[in-house]
């Protein structure tokens, strides 16, 4: 009997399903940094392989955010395709608050880690922007200059006068908080009344993407992390409508 020895496959296919303005945004961040959707995958894949340990006979290592969020059960393939397009994906933050990194990701639209002025001045991303029931507010520390004008407060921002501002620049002046309330349980896809780190990337992008951003991915899993340990009061990895009806 003759015994088929055909060479083993290069490459093997995997089917990911995942809601279409979900799919329409991915392939927008994907277009906008020049790669393909087939590359950001395998590049997610290969870091979450080496960031779990999970290849052939090692044990899983301390898991990241990123690990956290694919392993959760409630956790979405949108969620994976979210994270997978956005900009900083199982890295430490630079920043000591995560919403801040995300904040200054979000600005930074050619993601050429700084913000250049006419980014800062970008219409739509010059006030506190509000995503189905998160909002985000931006300030900053110390003194703030009557009726300082936009392009002022850029100014003030880059202190190295070279017109970028860098993420130290931004972190060392600026203040960024958030504020839940309960159109946030949206999110919730399970129908539990918490909404996990996942569940909340996935929230943040399809609301960006609904409201016209052509990078919604951007920084929507630092914003996710900083919302949910900023208003996580009982330490359970969710935000509820318990932790911010006060």
């Amino acid at each position: 009997m003759m015994t088929d020895r055909r060479p083993p496959k290069k490459t093997e296919s995997i089917e990911v399903r995942i809601a279409p303005e979900t799919k329409k945004a991915f392939m927008a961040s994907c277009a906008k940094r020049r790669q393909s959707a087939s590359a950001v995958i395998r590049q997610f894949i290969t870091a979450y392989i080496a960031d779990t340990g999970r290849a052939p006979g090692n044990q899983p290592r301390t898991e990241s955010f990123m690990t956290k969020i694919l392993s959760n059960k409630k956790t979405s393939l949108a969620a994976l395709a979210a994270c997978a397009a956005g900009a900083a994906i199982v890295t430490p933050s630079a920043a000591a608050d995560p919403r801040l990194e995300a904040v200054f990701i979000w600005l930074d639209e050619d993601h050429d880690n700084a913000i250049s002025k006419a980014e800062f001045l970008t219409p739509g991303k010059s006030g506190d922007p509000v995503f189905n029931g998160i909002e985000i507010v931006i300030g900053t520390k110390g003194a703030i200059p009557k009726d300082e004008t936009r392009a002022e407060l850029f100014d003030r921002i880059d202190i190295s006068g070279d017109g970028r501002i860098s993420l130290k620049e931004f972190d060392r002046i600026s203040i960024v908080d958030t504020i839940v309330r309960e159109p946030i349980l949206r999110a919730d896809q399970d129908g539990d009344g918490e909404v996990t780190e996942g569940e909340l990337v996935a929230h943040i992008v399809a609301a960006r993407a609904k409201a016209g951003d052509t990078d919604p991915a951007a920084g929507a899993a630092l914003m996710a992390r900083g919302v949910i340990n900023a208003h996580d009061s009982d330490n359970d990895g969710a935000v509820s409508e318990l932790d911010f009806a006060g």
